[in-house]
């Protein structure tokens, strides 16, 4: 799968030739379709965004964010409240507290006997000097007994204590979020595209201290001395097999600046509200307009965001940016390629966050590769190694950001 630009569209007016990209999914997948010339940038890749989302919407409710679908669909409608654990072993523990909206015509199941109920993932995010990073991530949070309210402004139809109904919100704290006997691991979640998970859990190393399984950041990218002028998002997503069900999952994650307090506690704090119905990736293209943003699907009901920033660095010199992003695609990716040509590269880096707390997912980075014109980054083949990093799973982890720092120098 591949698309294709020259140079010049990409801001690298004194050079010649194309520049090519390619993303490599698990499985087949037919070929993507060409790109005009004249698209922006960022389509070069995921203009294997052969479909946004084939799902119907119809207004059943629209809480300020977009409509809601036929059928269940649920939103993060609110991040309202945060909470900081301490530290341990370098990291500090945080989590987050959700009120979830079922802006959908139909009710939400919620069983507490099966899997059949939504589950949520936490995430941190730091924006410093440009650059967008995953910074923190948490174990699963499974929700099991809804309370129904009308904190969605949708006017509320309860539905029983075994399904939140159809414009009705369901609240959970932060203290509740983080409760760590509670949090069971990402790689039990099956397939994010259909909202499947292992139910009751499997999975339960012991706990080891205060950050062990939520929502785990390294202190040192919390640190303010070396983090001057850093922004931070908090990300809540949620999965449910009644949302996937009827292609509601496209709006399942939500956004709010922190304000983060004073060392060495950091107490979260909020001077903005909830981005609702859009994930990090695109809060940071909104935030910034040397942004591209391209979505594409997998073809098996996931959808991925690929961000581009592109900086002119001066001399001749160009800085290239990317960042993927699995919305909730069960097939995961496992290789990132670029078509360089003889462009002279260096300064090539890769980031993303390591799994924890005895998740059995690997993390081991995604080794790059620069050959005959042709520089990637790649994990194992899921064949050799069923829970390679990021290649089957990349949706448990939700965001997978691949660096790529590439000078172009001019010919002489």
């Amino acid at each position: 799968m591949e698309t294709t630009r020259t140079r010049e569209e990409m801001g690298c007016a004194m050079l010649r030739g194309e520049f090519r990209t390619r993303v490599t999914l698990r499985g087949s997948m037919k070929p993507m379709q060409r790109v005009p010339l004249s698209a922006t940038f960022p389509a070069l890749l995921l203009a294997l965004a052969l479909s946004i989302g084939a799902t119907s919407l119809e207004a059943q409710c629209d809480p300020g964010s977009g409509l809601g679908g036929v059928g269940a669909d649920l939103i993060v409608g609110d991040i309202p409240s945060g909470t900081t654990f301490g530290e341990a072993g370098g990291f500090h523990g945080f989590s987050f507290g959700v009120s979830l909206c079922n802006i959908g015509t139909d009710p939400a199941p919620w069983s507490s006997n099966n899997a059949d109920h939504p589950m949520i993932l936490q995430n941190m995010y730091r924006l410093k000097d440009g650059r967008f990073e995953q910074i923190g991530a948490s174990w699963m949070r499974h929700l099991l007994l809804p309370v129904a309210q009308d904190g969605c402004g949708c006017g509320c139809v309860p539905a029983g204590s075994s399904a939140l109904g159809a414009g009705c919100s369901d609240i959970t704290s932060a203290a509740v979020n983080g409760a760590q006997d509670q949090l069971s691991a990402p790689s039990e979640l099956l397939d994010a595209s259909e909202g499947t998970t292992v139910y009751p859990p499997l999975l339960d190393p012991p706990i080891s201290d205060v950050t062990s399984r939520r929502l785990r950041v390294a202190t040192a990218d919390l640190d303010p001395f070396l983090n001057l002028g850093a922004q931070y998002f908090a990300e809540v997503v949620v999965y449910a097999a009644s949302d996937a069900g009827a292609g509601n999952g496209a709006n399942a994650a939500s956004v709010r600046p922190l304000d983060l307090g004073n060392a060495p506690v950091y107490p979260i704090l909020f001077s903005q509200p909830t981005i609702t119905q859009k994930s990090a990736l695109e809060v940071w293209a909104d935030l910034d307009p040397t942004v591209q943003l391209a979505p594409f699907d997998d073809e098996a009901g996931g959808q991925f965001f690929l961000a581009t920033k592109v900086t002119d660095l001066g001399g001749g010199e160009w800085a290239y940016e990317y960042a993927i992003s699995n919305l909730n695609s069960g097939r995961g990716a496992r290789k990132f390629t670029l078509t360089t040509g003889a462009t002279n590269v260096s300064s090539i880096g890769f980031h993303d966050v390591a799994s924890h707390s005895g998740d059995v997912t690997e993390s081991t980075d995604w080794p790059s590769m620069h050959a005959s014109g042709i520089l990637s980054w790649e994990t194992q083949n899921v064949s050799s190694q069923l829970l390679a990093p990021k290649a089957l799973w990349l949706a448990v982890q939700r965001l997978h950001l691949e660096r790529i720092r590439v000078k172009q120098y001019q010919r002489q």
